[in-house]
């Protein structure tokens, strides 16, 4: 459902997405915390918002308009849902070995690392296709998530804070999905519909 676009900018673009690839690689090998590292700081404070505006980018919004949930399952059942399942199953087997069975619900609910991401996603495709379903347009998703993504963004940036949120669903939500995101995705979304034919949003890179 990711919508063409044409040579040159989807070199761009994908230049962009290889940079941020390198900056979660980065991330993840540097050492201490976000308040304790100030380079892992910087580059959490941005990499992921930007994956995830370009993926809103590249969404075929018309495409997503006009299916059913049952098609869309299907589109992303090979590509993404069942390499994800295979991923965290194999990475659960060296972790866990025999007791992969008493782990088997934390595997899914907590997966490892930046195995997240795919549950995310998804997640980010179904809540706007229903949100679309519903009349609902996008420029009135985008304002109504500033408030959310300020708040569970600072959240976020200041983990030392405690809400007091025992909530299980809370917590699936918040690991699984991480709804601070969504805002950028919708931005992404937003972005190429209004200014599509006034902007070029590439980088070029020598």
């Amino acid at each position: 459902m990711v919508e063409k676009v044409s040579e040159s900018k989807g070199i761009e673009i994908n230049t962009v997405k290889g940079i941020l690839t390198i900056l979660v690689f980065i991330g993840h090998i540097l050492l201490g915390s976000l308040n304790d590292n100030i380079f892992r700081y910087i580059i959490y404070s941005f990499h992921m918002s930007l994956f995830f505006f370009i993926s809103g980018y590249l969404l075929n919004i018309q495409k997503l308009m006009n299916e059913n949930l049952l098609i869309l399952f299907k589109k992303y059942l090979n590509r993404l849902i069942i390499p994800w399942v295979l991923a965290i199953l194999i990475y659960s087997f060296i972790q866990y070995g025999e007791d992969i069975i008493n782990n088997s619900f934390l595997m899914f609910y907590k997966p490892y690392y930046h195995l997240w991401y795919v549950p995310a996603f998804l997640g980010y495709i179904a809540f706007t296709f229903f949100l679309l379903k519903l009349k609902i347009n996008i420029r009135t998703i985008l304002i109504s998530l500033v408030p959310l993504s300020l708040f569970l963004n600072y959240i976020y940036i200041r983990p030392g804070i405690n809400l007091h949120f025992n909530s299980a669903l809370f917590s699936i939500v918040s690991y699984l999905l991480r709804p601070q995101f969504y805002f950028y995705f919708i931005l992404g979304i937003f972005f190429k519909k209004s200014f599509k034919n006034k902007i070029s949003i590439g980088i070029n890179v020598i």
